[in-house]
């Protein structure tokens, strides 16, 4: 095996130059091996620009101060890198303003009149009169009986009774006439009679009466409170 100086590379025995750094192997006696003829003899090991030291072709740093590796015979040198182009602003179009809203305008109302209205005239209409109630009267021509009742809606006939509107005492001697014995109405020009749940009970032309069913009279009906027999006068 050959060593190589340069390199320190052992090469096979018989070798003229270094397998790794094609340096020229010295031969047995310390004698410089003879290159073939085309071999490259002005190539050498490129050496530190910093240091000095000789470095394997192809190192980017010196492995013995750590410095980058210049463009010496044999060595590569680190592409420069490449800065991205420099961008070119684009020119943006200027934002319109913002139209701000319209104003409304206010819409003036008509002032309402403070003058105070003046009423509606009101036309007089035909007076409305209430109709006068008809006179009712209970007759007996066998006694001379003439009984007018009052003019009112509504009236109680009995027997001795401070609050009856007529009182029939004087002409019911066999006493069969209730204390309030029957009513006679008057509605809207029509007259009725109801009994009041008499003891001997109320009859109209000889019909007796239901209690509290009332029952339409006309001018010369019979009326019959219990014993006593009256004629109904209307006028």
């Amino acid at each position: 095996m050959v060593t190589c100086d340069a390199c320190g590379t052992e090469n096979k025995t018989g070798a003229t130059a270094c397998e790794f750094c094609d340096a020229p192997l010295s031969l047995g006696s310390g004698t410089p091996a003879v290159r073939a003829p085309g071999a490259n003899t002005t190539s050498a090991l490129p050496r530190c620009s910093v240091c000095g030291k000789e470095q394997i072709p192809g190192s980017l740093f010196c492995d013995n101060c750590g410095q980058p590796l210049g463009a010496a015979t044999g060595a590569t040198t680190a592409s420069p890198v490449q800065k991205p182009p420099a961008l070119t602003p684009v020119a943006t179009p200027p934002s319109s303003p913002v139209q701000s809203p319209l104003a409304l305008t206010p819409v003036a109302t008509p002032a309402s009149s403070s003058a105070p209205m003046s009423p509606a005239p009101v036309f007089p209409g035909p007076a409305v009169t209430a109709s006068p109630l008809p006179t009712v009267r209970l007759t007996a021509s066998y006694n001379k009986i003439d009984v007018r009742l009052p003019p009112r809606a509504e009236v109680i006939i009995g027997r001795g009774d401070p609050t009856l509107d007529v009182d029939l005492s004087a002409y019911d001697q066999s006493s069969s006439i209730s204390r309030r014995h029957a009513c006679v109405r008057i509605q809207g020009g029509q007259v009725s009679i109801e009994d009041l749940k008499s003891t001997n009970g109320t009859s109209v032309n000889m019909q007796q009466l239901p209690n509290g069913q009332p029952q339409a009279l006309a001018d010369g009906d019979e009326v019959c409170f219990g014993r006593l027999v009256l004629t109904v006068r209307i006028g």
